[in-house]
């Protein structure tokens, strides 16, 4: 994957949350490349990046990412390397 930044878990959760309040347009280039131009939500990511990577993980669900995710250790965030632990 030399050149290419895997979404972090908070990313794919974004990802997931604009393409879910928006199910009618998601599936095409434009409203990605509007997601890009109008919003610094998901900064660094072209429209291609987050069209594929919905398309890719659109039917996985994010339940199942998120199960996925914890199993191969993917970043939280960019500035936070693992996925907090909450002590009570």
């Amino acid at each position: 994957m030399k050149g290419k930044t895997p979404f972090t878990l908070t990313e794919a959760i974004k990802v997931f949350e604009i393409a879910v309040a928006n199910v009618e347009r998601s599936g095409g280039a434009t409203f990605w490349r509007e997601i890009e131009k109008k919003t610094h939500i998901i900064s660094n990511r072209s429209a291609e990046s987050l069209r594929g990577f919905w398309k890719k993980h659109s039917e996985q669900g994010l339940e199942d990412f998120i199960r996925k995710a914890l199993e191969n250790n993917l970043r939280f965030s960019h500035m936070i390397k693992n996925i907090p632990e909450i002590k009570l």
